[in-house]
C-alpha cells in the first residue's frame, strides 16, 4: 500500500466511509482496508503517517542483513 492510499484511507475514515467504500475508491478489497486500519490503531487512532512509518520499519527489518553470521562446524 502506498502513502497516498493510506492518506485516502484516513480521509475516508474521517468522512465516516465504510471499508467497502474506501476499498472501491482505491481498487482494493474491503478486507485489505480493514486489516490496514486494524493493524495501525483502529479507526479512532489511524494516521496515514503513522501507518507509513510502521510499514517502512517492517520493510527495513525484512531486508536488513545480520551484521554477523555464526556457523558451528
Amino acid at each position: 500500500m502506498t502513502a497516498p492510499e493510506r492518506e485516502e484511507i484516513r480521509v475516508g475514515i474521517t468522512h465516516g466511509d465504510n471499508h467497502t467504500t474506501i476499498g472501491r475508491r482505491l481498487g482494493r478489497h474491503r478486507a485489505t482496508i480493514g486489516r490496514e486500519i486494524a493493524r495501525n490503531g483502529g479507526p479512532d487512532a489511524y494516521t496515514a503517517t503513522g501507518a507509513q512509518a510502521r510499514a517502512d520499519r517492517l520493510i527495513a527489518q525484512r531486508y536488513s542483513l545480520p551484521s554477523r553470521v555464526r556457523c558451528s562446524v
